[in-house]
């Protein structure tokens, strides 16, 4: 682990076989990169991805009409599987990798059951 102050330190996680990502940590254990890739079921069976900072709100917003045009027109929606926390970059770069997956896999994926290149 690579200091970078007195309060944080860096280390490198890899997610589900995507990639090494570098993730910024408090010394008492707190992610300060708080972006996660969240999977919704909609009311028409439907899987959305997306990312957020906040998915109590995110979700929220969603289940009110005023979250993405897909899911508006298929509510209510439920939070099926959230990622761990990342940069706002390795989140976007995770949500493509997730979004590429046909939906039978998708669930598995964010889960970590599968990792990208399909192996169990």
């Amino acid at each position: 682990m690579a200091e970078i102050c007195p309060y944080m330190e860096l280390i490198e996680k890899q997610i589900h076989g995507l990639c090494n990502v570098r993730v910024y940590i408090e010394v008492g254990g707190k992610t300060t990169m708080a972006w996660r890739v969240y999977l919704l079921r909609c009311a028409d069976d439907s899987l959305y991805c997306g990312i957020s900072k906040d998915l109590e709100t995110r979700i929220a917003q969603h289940n009110a009409g005023k979250g993405a045009k897909y899911t508006r027109s298929r509510l209510p929606v439920k939070l099926v599987a959230a990622s761990v926390e990342l940069s706002r970059s390795d989140a976007l770069k995770f949500e493509y990798a997730v979004k590429q997956q046909p939906a039978s896999r998708k669930v598995d994926v964010l889960k970590g059951r599968i990792d990208l290149q399909g192996e169990e």
